[in-house]
């Protein structure tokens, strides 16, 4: 207020020596501004102290309250600080891509698993149906070869059988043709003594009847060729009657 009269004063007093008129308005604004902040300071001091004694006075009034109210807001900042820090999840499309993959190494893992068992089972099979081969061709070798030489002594017994058979069979032929051939000559040579004996008779018979008849005619040597002739073909014809009744 001192300097605002001063400088009033001033120019009545010495008019000639006063600065220009802008200089204290300058000067005054300046002033001015710095007591505003200086005021504006003052008040938030007395604001914030009087927040801090209103808190203070609030959390005396009401402690549970006040422990409950920091307890979750502790809470809240752990719990943020925990989401903030924490590794984000994977979203359902990433654990289903990170599933597939697993199944895939999985499925790949026992295919090969499978494929070496198998390729091992075909090799063990493999060999044991080439030596079970191998046994039931040394078996049927064996067996072929029994039964061969089983073969061959059967056809020596059936050839040996047959041969002895067969001889028997020609001895008994044999016997039987020569007991024929003996009975049959022995039938022939009594069926000849007998048509011997037969034709004896008819030709002295014939012979009588014919001296009987020559000595009652005389009939010339033609005739009596004839008669001869007569009297032989009638023996003959009646041997062979005979002979064919006895054979």
């Amino acid at each position: 207020m001192s300097t605002d009269e001063s400088q009033s004063d001033s120019p009545a007093s010495s008019p000639s020596n006063s600065p220009p008129e802008d200089v204290p308005d300058r000067e005054s604004q300046e002033d001015m501004h710095e007591l505003v902040g200086e005021l504006r300071a003052e008040v938030t001091r007395l604001r914030a102290q009087q927040a801090k004694q209103q808190a203070e006075s609030w959390i005396q009034r009401h402690p549970m309250l006040a422990v409950c109210l920091s307890t979750a807001l502790g809470a809240a900042a752990g719990y943020g600080l925990a989401e903030v820090s924490r590794k984000r999840p994977p979203t359902l499309s990433e654990q289903a891509q990170h599933r597939l993959r697993t199944l895939a190494e999985e499925a790949r893992e026992i295919a090969s698993n499978v494929g070496r068992e198998l390729s091992d089972r075909a090799a063990r099979s493999s060999d044991e149906v080439r030596a079970r081969a191998e046994d039931t061709g040394r078996q049927l070798a064996k067996r072929a070869q029994e039964q061969g030489e089983a073969a061959r002594e059967g056809a020596q017994t059936l050839a040996r059988r047959a041969s002895e058979q067969a001889q028997q069979v020609g001895s008994e032929a044999e016997e039987r043709l020569r007991r024929a051939t003996d009975e049959v000559s022995e039938e022939a040579k009594e069926i000849g003594e007998t048509l011997t004996e037969d034709a004896q008779d008819v030709v002295e018979e014939q012979a009588a009847s014919v001296r009987d008849a020559m000595s009652e005619a005389e009939e010339s040597s033609a005739l009596r060729r004839s008669i001869v002739t007569a009297a032989g073909l009638a023996a003959g014809g009646y041997l062979a009657s005979k002979a064919r009744n006895w054979l």
